[in-house]
């Protein structure tokens, strides 16, 4: 199954949905930028804010076809901007739009936020259809963006899990061969057995660790799911 197939970021017509432990939440807000105080969709991801960055500019500039300033040869700014261009998902008229990025408690806060001027900020109140659409908008690119972040954090575990094992094994293996010359390999026994308790100490704290990552993406799924319907 394609791994995009796990999440469906739908139009979100409430005002926020906040998943269990932080690990997504998006909320209407307000952000200051350049002395202005703009309506803002904001999103605390769990992703590091370069990455974010990264996966964003390339993502609006692919499926938007815009240019994104701010990120690139000697440049990483805490802001994004896509200065008066068409951005087709939102509207065909010519406007500023902004991603504005800070690290919070561990985690990526981003604030989504334009204007089709500097003074009309893009406003639920003023500008709905097109608030509307930035919010669609932004659901299609955590939609493409989310699902692989969790699932390579995944098949890392799984990797550290499998090493762990084959090393577990290998160490049993180890003491069946010295068994043989017990009295020479007694010393070499007893840290090849200590080993083996640190495998698996370490086994038990991947598979929980793996356990805790499958489920962050099945509460994922589950409220996206439930904002669907």
């Amino acid at each position: 199954m394609n791994h995009k197939t796990l999440f469906f970021f739908i139009i979100l017509l409430c005002s926020a949905f906040v998943l269990q432990g932080q690990k997504l939440s998006i909320d209407n807000s307000t952000t200051m930028y350049k002395d202005q105080k703009y309506p803002s969709l904001k999103i605390v991801l769990e992703p590091d804010s370069k990455d974010v960055k990264k996966a964003y500019k390339k993502w609006m500039e692919d499926q938007q076809d815009v240019d994104v300033g701010g990120l690139g040869f000697l440049k990483n700014k805490d802001v994004l901007t896509i200065e008066a261009q068409s951005v087709k998902r939102i509207s065909p008229n010519k406007m500023d739009l902004y991603a504005k990025f800070d690290e919070e408690k561990g985690n990526t806060t981003l604030h989504i936020f334009g204007a089709f001027g500097y003074d009309f900020p893009l406003a639920p109140d003023t500008y709905p259809v097109a608030y509307r659409n930035m919010k669609q908008m932004t659901y299609a690119f955590l939609n493409d963006y989310l699902p692989g972040y969790y699932q390579e954090k995944i098949e890392d575990t799984k990797d550290g899990i499998s090493d762990l094992k084959d090393d577990k094994t290998e160490a049993i293996d180890d003491i069946a061969d010295n068994k043989e010359e017990i009295k020479k390999s007694k010393k070499e026994n007893a840290d090849l057995t200590a080993q083996i308790k640190r495998y698996e100490k370490d086994l038990k704290k991947k598979n929980q660790q793996l356990d805790s990552q499958i489920k962050d993406e099945k509460k994922v799924k589950k409220i996206i799911k439930s904002e669907e319907n």
